[in-house]
Formats: structure tokens, C-alpha cells, sequence
């Protein structure tokens, strides 16, 4: 121990006898009328010399700091020209998507309106602030829930043979990333298109309301008895009180009488389903349809028809041909509507086409 002592005793005596040893500078002018001599130490000329280095070293490093600087800046306003152009592009969709959104909403207005529904059958839509509440609960909530989930898969990140899909994954390089933290919320972006889908499942819902209700007339339409039923044809008896074409006996007509050539093409007037088929008296061949909403149609005096008890028709379909069979004097259709068994005046429907 004593002898490291000493040599560094010695060691340090000998450095500090060199470093004060001095060292003569001398500037000599032309004019040689006058010599300038300064004295300076070793030890001041080292720490000169070290300081010199030093300015220099820490100049070149700072001179490769910037350039690190500037690299990483000039990727940054890369990024962030990125992510402008991509928000520009995503805001532009979402004003292109809100158009369609009002467009799509003023037709559905038009045609409830040109369909002249009930004023309690149209479309309410929620109002904008409504939407927007609704849509800042709903992504609230949805905030709370992916931190809630991250907690879990962070929890699991410590057991055995556990597999991670994208998405979780995703999620937890977020998270360590701080793009992602316990104050997450959504943005105004996400916001908009939330109100957007709120607004679209508006307009769904009140287009499958109109659909439905388009459909549920059509079918009405479809069940009643407007139809044309004889392609051609001229009245030739009305419903109601006449004199019988067989005598001159005063009698009630149940149906109206359309003259035509044998083997006319007969129609059905509505959708429906044959009821009954065969020879009834003064009817001859006849067809009864039976309709929704408690409608029947009769076809008589045939002369052959195309259809079965039991078959399904619909509005249009050829179900037979005029003829003369039964009780008449010449080939004609007689045809009757009934509601709910009881015959009615054909000619209302008939003059409705």
C-alpha cells in the first residue's frame, strides 16, 4: 500500500514539475525596434489546446446532431403532409357521403309524398343535435370499453401458449406507444361519421317502411277486383233491375253481361285462388275466385276453362274463354263481384281502370 502511495507521490510531483515548467513566446515586428515576449506554463497551453478540442469536437457533434435533426423534421412534415392529404381525402368522402345522405333523403320525402300517404305514416328524422349526443354517448362508452379490453390483453401478455390476433396486437403497440391512453376518447373525424351511420339507419329503416307499405298495397291492389276481365267485350247488361231477355218479366241482374266472340280469352280480376269449377244451372260453366279481404269474383257461361279448384292466380292470368253455355242468347261473359257472399255493382270497379 505504501509503496502505490509513493509511486503516486512521485508520479504526481514529477506532472506537476512538468506542467509548471514555462514555455517563451516572442513576436517579433518588422520594424525589430521592440520584441514582445510572454511567458505561459505547460499546463495552461495543455488546458488551451484541450479546451480547442473540445470547442471543436463538441462543434462537429452538434454540427451531426442537427443533420439527425433536420432528417428527422424533415420525415415528421412528411408524415404530418401525409396524414393532412389523408384526413383531406377522408373529410372530402364524408362530405360526398352527407350529400348522397340528403339526396337519398329528399327522394324519400318525394315519393311518401307523391304515394299520398297518411301525414302519421312519414319518415321523422332525429334532428342533428340529437344525432350528434347520441353519437358522443355511443363512442364514449366505446372508448371506455377498448380500455377496459387493453387492460385485459395486457394482463394476458403474462400467461402461457397465449396468441394475439392483428388486432390485438395493433392495440397493445398502441398502447405502448402512447397512442392510446386511459383519457382515450374519439375524435370530432369519428364523431361526424358516427352521426353520418346514425343518419344512414334513419333513412334504412324509414326506406324499408316505405317498402313494407308500398308492398302492403301493391298486395291490396292486387287482391281487388279492377282487372279487366274479358279481353274486348261489350256491355250488353248492366246490374240491377231489367227486363228479362226470356220473357217480359221484370228481374234483378246479379253481375253485368260482356258479349264477345266464343273463345275470347277471360282474365283474372285479382289475385286469388280458385274456389269452385263446374256446371251450375242457368250459369252453364262457370269459375269463382275467391280474393283477400273477403272478395269473390263468378265467371260464367264459359265455354272452357283453363284453371283448377285449388289453383293460385294471379291479377291478369287467362283462367278461360267465353262461351254459351247455360242459360243465354248468344256467347257472353257474366260476371259478378261479391263481398263477403253478397253480390255487388261490378261497374264501379270496372269504370275504376
Amino acid at each position: 500500500m505504501r509503496k502505490s502511495r509513493n509511486f503516486f507521490t512521485k508520479y504526481y510531483n514529477r506532472l506537476r514539475e512538468k506542467g509548471h515548467q514555462r514555455l517563451t513566446f516572442m513576436i517579433v515586428p518588422h520594424s525589430k525596434k521592440h520584441i514582445y515576449d510572454f511567458h505561459v506554463t505547460k499546463l495552461t497551453v495543455f488546458f488551451i489546446v484541450f479546451i480547442v478540442f473540445a470547442v471543436i469536437t463538441a462543434s462537429l457533434l452538434s454540427m451531426r446532431l442537427q443533420d439527425n435533426i433536420r432528417g428527422e423534421v424533415h420525415q415528421l412534415y412528411k408524415a404530418s403532409e401525409l396524414y393532412y392529404n389523408e384526413r383531406k381525402e377522408y373529410l372530402s368522402k364524408l362530405d360526398e357521403l352527407i350529400e348522397n345522405q340528403n339526396e337519398v333523403k329528399d327522394k324519400l320525402y318525394f315519393y311518401y309524398q307523391e304515394t299520398d300517404f297518411h301525414q302519421a305514416d312519414l319518415p321523422d328524422f332525429f334532428s342533428e343535435d340529437f344525432l350528434r349526443r347520441e353519437a358522443s354517448e355511443q363512442l364514449f362508452l366505446e372508448s371506455k370499453d377498448l380500455i377496459t379490453k387493453i387492460n385485459v390483453l395486457q394482463n394476458k401478455q403474462f400467461e402461457k401458449d397465449v396468441i394475439f390476433s392483428d388486432e390485438e396486437k395493433n392495440l397493445l403497440t398502441a398502447w405502448e406507444k402512447n397512442q392510446i391512453t386511459k383519457e382515450f376518447l374519439y375524435n370530432n373525424d369519428v364523431i361526424l361519421y358516427r352521426i353520418l351511420g346514425l343518419e344512414m339507419k334513419q333513412t334504412i329503416k324509414a326506406l324499408n317502411q316505405l317498402q313494407k307499405m308500398l308492398n302492403e298495397r301493391t298486395k291490396v291492389q292486387r287482391s281487388l277486383p279492377y282487372y279487366w276481365p274479358v279481353a274486348g267485350g261489350r256491355f250488353t247488361s248492366f246490374y240491377g233491375q231489367r227486363l228479362s231477355p226470356f220473357g217480359y218479366t221484370s228481374e234483378f241482374h246479379l253481375g253485368v253481361d260482356l258479349a264477345d266472340r266464343v273463345g275470347t280469352p277471360l282474365f283474372a280480376s285479382a289475385d286469388g285462388v280458385v274456389i269452385s269449377r263446374g256446371y251450375a244451372g242457368g250459369y252453364g260453366l262457370r269459375l269463382i275466385l275467391q280474393h283477400d279481404f273477403g272478395y269473390q269474383t263468378l265467371y260464367a257461361h264459359l265455354n272452357r276453362a283453363r284453371v283448377r279448384v285449388g289453383d293460385k292466380v294471379k291479377k291478369g292470368q287467362v283462367i278461360g274463354e267465353i262461351g254459351k253455355s247455360g242459360q243465354v242468347t248468344g256467347p257472353h261473359l257474366h260476371y259478378e263481384i261479391r263481398i263477403q257472399d253478397k253480390q255487388v255493382n261490378p261497374l264501379p270497379y270496372l269504370s275504376a281502370l
